[in-house]
């Protein structure tokens, strides 16, 4: 169980994910599968050319974080230092790409006024929940902005780049496909018991391709509800697999499958 507690910033990305602490990420895998959430935990991940995307256009428009370029894909020795050193490498015409995403967010006038607020970006969490059982679950969220509201109430920013449409419509799918809806309400909550204070929450979504179209998002109180039951399923869920020291797979037997909803 993690010992550390509150909001902590500046801390070091590669040392954050290290952390044994539960994150919404690993609670959207725990969810889908213990056994996959158990081998990640024992097998961290690498990174991959997608994550570095996303990760250089978090630093380019919150401005921290990692950066840097490669020209040719034999430069592999570069790639592996920059790494290293946790820096983001990426080819010439990349890293265009995340200069342009970073651009259409910086002159999207919503998202350049969330953006410009005073805040704090990439801050780390830590906090104890707990299962309905009682058992205290040791949790972590990495925040892209902590801001304030035109009122000065709290409020967290998240950036998502998307290879879908960041409008509305198709946004909600990746919200119901990707457990944003869970995000939200892990790190609303985390904030919640670390400050006594319930954050607003809104997604700045830009699209990978060119013209790279923005849309800021927020949640309704439906999707609210469907995250707020999403963490307690996964604070259960942990505390059950951590009891009995087993982290199901797929079960043993022959399932029995129906078609689903969107096939019938």
């Amino acid at each position: 169980m993690s010992d550390r507690k509150g909001l902590v910033p500046d801390f070091p990305e590669p040392e954050y994910h290290a952390d044994p602490a539960l994150s919404q990420s690993s609670a959207k895998v725990l969810l889908d599968c213990p056994a996959r959430y158990k081998w990640q935990l024992d097998h961290p991940r690498k990174d991959t050319a997608a994550f570095d995307v996303g990760h250089a256009a978090h630093a380019k428009v919150l401005g921290v974080g990692a950066n840097g370029s490669v020209s040719t894909t034999a430069a592999k020795a570069f790639i592996a230092e920059a790494r290293a050193a946790g820096q983001v490498p990426l080819k010439s015409d990349v890293a265009a790409s995340v200069d342009a995403m970073a651009e259409a967010v910086l002159t999207h006038p919503m998202a350049r006024l969330i953006l410009e607020r005073e805040g704090d970006a990439e801050q780390s969490a830590w906090w104890t929940d707990h299962a309905d059982d009682g058992t205290p679950v040791a949790c972590r969220a990495r925040f892209d902005k902590v801001t304030t509201t035109v009122a000065g109430l709290p409020a967290l920013v998240d950036l998502k780049t998307t290879g879908k449409s960041a409008a509305a419509s198709p946004f909600a799918r990746s919200v119901v496909d990707f457990g944003y809806d869970l995000q939200d309400d892990w790190y609303s909550t985390g904030f919640e018991l670390i400050t006594g204070q319930r954050p607003s929450f809104v997604f700045i979504v830009v699209e990978k391709e060119a013209p790279h179209l923005v849309g800021v998002h927020t949640l309704d109180v439906t999707f609210k509800e469907r995250g707020a039951r999403l963490r307690r399923d996964a604070l259960n869920l942990y505390a059950a697999c951590v009891a009995a020291d087993s982290w199901p797979a797929h079960g043993d037997d022959i399932n029995v499958l129906t078609p689903p909803r969107w096939a019938s």
